[in-house]
């Protein structure tokens, strides 16, 4: 499973000329997660074909795909640790970093030990930075931060700011 924005899968369809659709489900305003397939040598779009071959629905292909990540990212509490009024943390050097956004129940203990508050961004496919404060000038931040990451990243994906809620994450306008 990784986080993609919605716009890079319609453009990166549109370039493949897809004949089978992808699997895509919202995450949040402006982010999907899509299912992969993930091999020694590249990772490629699980699509309708590839469903229908292995004789599963969509929601098993999401239930197997959640289930793998689960079962092959450290569990969150171990990496991700709560951090002070005026500091970001990271999470980066892993290609399915911002997959964990899809492990929204995972990221309850950290919102926890934060006050409740968890605010993310993922700038790019290896990398979410974290804080736990949403004051106007926090955010600013966060997202000035977030959106030069960006910029710089490779492959980027988005600067957008979420709230990490027990229901999902919410976009922070």
């Amino acid at each position: 499973m990784v986080v993609r924005s919605a716009d890079y899968m319609r453009q990166a369809l549109r370039e493949v000329d897809a004949r089978d659709p992808a699997l895509t489900r919202p995450l949040a305003e402006g982010l999907v997660v899509v299912p992969v397939l993930d091999s020694p040598r590249a990772v490629r779009v699980f699509n309708d074909k590839d469903r229908a071959a292995l004789g599963l629905t969509q929601d098993q292909v999401f239930d197997i795909a959640i289930a793998n990540l689960r079962s092959s990212v450290k569990p969150l509490t171990t990496v991700a640790k709560a951090v002070p009024s005026g500091q970001f943390g990271t999470l980066t050097g892993d290609y399915y970093q911002t997959s964990r956004l899809a492990l929204v129940d995972s990221w309850a203990p950290l919102a926890q030990a934060q006050g409740g508050v968890l605010i993310v961004a993922a700038p790019s496919a290896d990398l979410v930075l974290y804080a736990s404060e949403d004051s106007s000038a926090a955010i600013d931040a966060l997202r000035t931060l977030a959106r030069s990451m960006m910029a710089r990243a490779p492959k980027p994906l988005s600067g957008t700011l979420l709230r990490w809620t027990p229901k999902g994450w919410q976009l922070v306008r």
